[in-house]
């Protein structure tokens, strides 16, 4: 379930990797409480990448880190397509959970 519980889920699956010249992205399914299922594509710029843990972890470390915070303060609301970013704006000390690692 989802670390705040704000709107829980049960699952997160994470796909494959791609590389692009900006950084990454991946596809995500979500399964929700509700027995919904969401896909998400979800990009990690480089930048966000260094920003968010210097390199100390794999970029779909990150990534995943960032999209079950986002899902669990935005919930049925997330986006399908965004880069992680764009998180900052819409949720609090969005930064500050993503790199403390919760």
């Amino acid at each position: 379930m989802s670390e705040t519980n704000k709107h829980p889920f049960k699952e997160v699956r994470i796909g494959p990797e791609s590389e692009t010249d900006r950084g990454w992205r991946y596809r995500f399914t979500i399964a929700w409480i509700d027995e919904s299922t969401t896909e998400h594509e979800v990009s990690l710029s480089h930048q966000d990448y260094e920003f968010w843990c210097s390199g100390l972890e794999r970029p779909s470390q990150i990534a995943d880190r960032g999209l079950r915070h986002a899902a669990s303060h935005l919930g049925p609301t997330l986006p399908s397509r965004f880069d992680l970013s764009q998180m900052r704006r819409r949720i609090d000390d969005y930064d500050q959970l993503i790199a403390g690692g919760d």
